[in-house]
């Protein structure tokens, strides 16, 4: 229902978004232990948010074909990234996505 008002530009800001949310992660990765607990838990909450965009707006625009060919491409190479990251999101205890990682 959400997904037919999907545009393009929007699928394009939320793949840039996603990727940056990446780098943060592993950023994140090498100072966890030293951050203290009201930051594990505010970029925790920064990570759900992301996970409901990227079951939202990038799955829902992909499965439903609204994706253009550039898009897809960089939405698998999305997907590979998160599945690369999967130990970190382990280790931090992190939601894993819902998406699945074998797009």
């Amino acid at each position: 229902m959400a997904a037919s008002t999907i545009t393009s530009e929007r699928v394009e800001h939320e793949l840039k978004i996603a990727f940056l949310m990446l780098e943060e992660l592993d950023d994140n990765a090498e100072l966890w232990e030293q951050m203290p607990d009201w930051e594990q838990v505010d970029w925790s909450l920064e990570w759900e948010q992301f996970l409901n965009f990227l079951d939202h707006i990038l799955d829902a625009a992909y499965k439903n074909n609204q994706m253009t060919p550039d898009q897809q491409v960089k939405y698998h190479e999305l997907i590979r990234q998160i599945k690369e990251r999967m130990p970190i999101i382990e280790r931090l205890r992190l939601t894993k996505p819902r998406v699945s990682v074998k797009t």
